[in-house]
């Protein structure tokens, strides 16, 4: 299985000029807001993920995560088998000058959710000092040896090689300080950044697979003077787990459905019977902490509903605690506006610590509040956006494979299409053809094929965790209460390698068959899948949504047809070798021609078997070949002028 809210990229750079000429201590990130992109007020980023889903165990709320992929969610290009840099997050200059005991420590933690880094794949620490001749030079790294079951951080300027071992390494923050005592560095202009060492292991067998790899999660940046470099004090409570849905059945549904549930007395039915809110936070420094806590919920989009604040008691939390507290509330009442087509809440979970605004205590406040935006548009889904690795079939007997996904409607509507969110293999060896697919429910698994359309390759777009609507060329009616399965039918052996959500839990809710005659099972891996049946007005149906090929049950996966020359630049010539080997003539075909978003861009009638593309633009295009209303061939063809 392979990868992991939108990644990656604005204008980072937007610092350096907003930014004073070096920054001044103390330096300190924990990385605890609500956006993907690392502060650019502190960093220059290139490709750093900052979120709150692929780590776990996080010292304080929101990490820096180091990956294989680029700011579009792409796999860097020039990542092959041997570990090369990729991502990297750089300070801006930082002054030094004259600041006496300056240490810098910071947390760490290889895999998490994700892909754990082979041996070779590191996460290092460069200085950089502008008086000296040397550029960056390498100060610190760290490396999983697999072999040992540990962790092991070399630091190349005291010589000190530390070990830490453990049956599980994915699972645990590592604290690393180090003392920036070289007089090269104590200067103004001082800066310091990290980056991962990466290898992509190309599966031969499955090639789909190779996507994102070996993270890195990297929590609390913290430098200051007039430290003690064996002091681990961290004058700090945070939250350190992000805020859930209130919703329990669904992450969301669609605001229509929302108002309907409202509407006749049956919200129990997303949220159950009370409201619950689990907060979790630890005191990372020495002293004792009384702290308060709060949650609220406030209506922002497409709801007239009233706010409203929940006390949660107060408590001492005694030096290195963590503590988790769950509370249980009257359900609130969550509506949507009669004519609203998108409704938004924000959960929040809070903390109320004490008045210290010192600039320590103040970079630390944001990690004093978590937020969840509870979103319902026009979807069902499970997942929460983010996918923290892949998932599909391979292998043998998986040419005709089926992977399918339950869902209840909680009101009569039609089903449009489908957002389908698909990792992006390197150099997208994942780009397989399929059959989107629907099926009845069966005593609870799958079964008769109600619904069926080819796919030519899964789309991508050019941001992480960024879904894609496939339209159905014929809505599918379902009654309230009415299960129904989403899924795919594969059309090769080949790893598609669907967004998994390993933070969602989803038991009983995915299936998957080896084949027609194989028989639906459970899957063994209950993370959510990252697709969201589509439930709206026909005239609000997405855009961008990709109108696949119309539904043929008897597509051929070999034919009789020829076609040629293939690239085409003005005529196609089309070929039946069975007729032409017994000297039939050929009746009429209908050619259809669709590009590769799925629209009909030309249809003609032909009776010598030569079709005129002198209309169609260059580019790739897929052709549908008909006789007697009858599906008999599809072949891919490029046009070039």
């Amino acid at each position: 299985m392979a990868v992991p809210q939108a990644k990656k990229t604005v204008s980072l750079l937007r610092g350096l000029s907003n930014a004073p000429a070096s920054l001044t201590l103390p330096f300190i990130d924990d990385f605890a807001y609500n956006t993907p992109y690392p502060n650019p007020d502190l960093w220059v980023s290139k490709g750093v993920y900052v979120n709150s889903n692929y780590a776990l165990n996080m010292p304080t709320i929101g990490v820096a995560t180091f990956d294989a992929l680029d700011d579009n969610g792409k796999p860097y290009p020039h990542l092959t088998s041997t570990s090369s840099p990729s991502d990297s997050l750089t300070s801006l200059p930082i002054d030094l000058a004259g600041a006496p005991n300056v240490v810098m420590s910071f947390f760490y933690e290889p895999g998490g959710l994700g892909d754990m880094p082979g041996n070779n794949d590191y996460l290092q620490l460069e200085f950089y000092s502008p008086s000296s001749p040397n550029g960056w030079q390498r100060i610190w790294y760290a490396y999983v040896n697999d072999a040992d079951s540990a962790i092991v951080e070399n630091n190349l300027e005291t010589g000190t090689l530390t070990v830490h071992k453990s049956e599980q390494l994915n699972d645990k923050f590592i604290y690393t300080a180090i003392a920036i005592d070289n007089p090269d560095y104590l200067i103004d202009g001082f800066r310091f950044r990290f980056t991962n060492l990466v290898s992509l292991t190309v599966n031969r067998d499955v090639p789909g697979r190779t996507s994102n790899a070996d993270l890195w999660n990297l929590d609390f940046v913290y430098i200051d003077r007039d430290r003690d470099i064996n002091d681990t004090n961290l004058p700090d409570v945070a939250i350190c787990e992000p805020q859930k849905p209130l919703t329990r059945a669904y992450e969301s549904i669609p605001a229509t459905h929302l108002s309907y549930l409202g509407a006749t007395g049956a919200q129990r039915l997303l949220f159950g019977e009370t409201m619950d809110f689990t907060l979790s936070y630890r005191n990372l420094g020495w002293g004792t902490k009384n702290i308060t806590r709060r949650f609220a919920i406030n209506p922002l989009s497409g709801s007239s509903a009233i706010p409203e604040e929940y006390l949660g008691g107060s408590e001492n939390i005694f030096e290195k605690e963590t503590h988790e507290r769950s509370y249980s509330y009257d359900l609130y009442s969550f509506s949507a506006n009669s004519n609203a087509d998108a409704v938004e809440y924000e959960i929040k979970s809070f903390l109320i610590t004490d008045a210290d605004m010192s600039p320590l205590r103040a970079a630390l406040r944001r990690n004093d509040t978590t937020t969840y935006i509870q979103k319902f548009y026009d979807y069902y889904g499970y997942d929460d956006g983010s996918a923290e690795n892949g998932y599909g079939l391979y292998g043998a007997r998986t040419d005709n494979g089926r992977v399918a996904v339950q869902y209840t409607t909680y009101m009569s509507d039609s089903l449009r299409g489908l957002y389908l969110y698909f990792n992006m293999a390197k150099d997208t060896l994942n780009a397989k053809p399929f059959r989107l697919a629907v099926w009845a429910d069966d005593n609870g698994v799958p079964g008769t094929l109600l619904y069926s359309q080819r796919i030519d390759r899964p789309v991508f777009r050019d941001s992480m965790n960024t879904f894609v609507a496939y339209k159905f060329s014929t809505p599918l009616f379902f009654s309230r209460n009415q299960k129904f399965y989403v899924g795919w039918i594969q059309l090769s052996e080949g790893f598609l390698n669907i967004g998994y959500d390993a933070n969602r839990a989803c038991e009983g809710k995915n299936f998957y068959s080896l084949g027609t005659n194989s028989p639906w099972l459970s899957s063994e891996y209950t993370g959510a899948l990252m697709m969201r049946p589509i439930f709206c007005r026909a005239e609000l149906f997405p855009p961008d949504h990709v109108a696949s090929l119309p539904p043929a049950t008897n597509e051929p996966t070999e034919d009789d047809f020829i076609v040629y020359p293939n690239p085409v630049s003005d005529i196609l010539y089309i070929r039946n070798k069975k007729q032409e080997a017994e000297g039939i003539y050929p009746s009429a075909l209908l050619i259809e021609v669709y590009n590769m978003q799925g629209a009909l861009v030309l249809s003609n009638y032909v009776n010598d078997g030569n079709l005129i593309l002198s209309p169609l633009r260059s580019g790739m295009y897929m052709i549908r070949i008909k006789e007697n209303n009858k599906v008999k061939a599809v072949h891919k063809i490029l046009v070039t002028r």
